[in-house]
Formats: C-alpha cells, sequence, structure tokens
C-alpha cells in the first residue's frame, strides 16, 4: 500500500513539471505610438504587440528550437503605419541555448537592448 502512494506521488509531482524552454521577455515602449517587437532565433519567431507607453513582461516559449548557433535577430515597426523602424543581430547563442532573458527598451530613435545568461 505505501508503495501504491510513493508511485502516485511521483506521477503526480512529474506530470505538473514543465519541461519546456522559456525566456523571459520585457518590452517597454515610452513612444506615442504601439510598436510590433519581432524576435527570431533559429526557427522560433515570436512578435510582440506593445501599446504605446506601456511595457510587456512575457515568457518565450523556445522548446522546438534547432540546435545550431545564430544571434537574436530583433525588428521594431511602428504598429500603426507598418513601417519598419529598426532591424538588429543582437547576442549570440550556441547550439540553440537561448538566454534567461531578453528586455528592450524603446523611446523615439533610442533602442536599448538587452539579453542575459
Amino acid at each position: 500500500m505505501k508503495n501504491l502512494i510513493v508511485i502516485v506521488l511521483c506521477i503526480g509531482l512529474f506530470a505538473s513539471c514543465d519541461m519546456n524552454k522559456y525566456t523571459s521577455v520585457y518590452i517597454d515602449n515610452q513612444n506615442n505610438f504601439p510598436i510590433e517587437v519581432g524576435i527570431k532565433t533559429n526557427n522560433i519567431e515570436t512578435v510582440y504587440n506593445v501599446a504605446a507607453n506601456s511595457t510587456m513582461d512575457t515568457l518565450r516559449k523556445f522548446t522546438d528550437i534547432e540546435y545550431e548557433d545564430g544571434e537574436w535577430e530583433v525588428t521594431l515597426t511602428n504598429g500603426t503605419t507598418g513601417k519598419l523602424i529598426k532591424k538588429h543581430n543582437h547576442g549570440k547563442y550556441y547550439q540553440g541555448d537561448l538566454s534567461n532573458s531578453f528586455s528592450m527598451k524603446t523611446k523615439g530613435n533610442y533602442i536599448e537592448f538587452s539579453v542575459d545568461i
């Protein structure tokens, strides 16, 4: 009976674990217009829509990434006009192993990126 309880507890504990890989994404838009931030790392591509004068703090799942070397490809687009503001490659990663966090701050022509391990 005790063994059965231990087995059930172990299965329940394992089932509650999240085996996915995530990067924390923080975007601070200090512009008077919405922006679209595109992030591409190998085969994983994500677009975030951030309202004017607001921030976004979320998780980016990259469990199914191809295990190749690369750079973070970041595009910043005006959410109202669709005009590309900036396209930038930032930070390197190896064998699909991404960092723990990505942050971006933008105000007018000023754009600051940070990729932390």
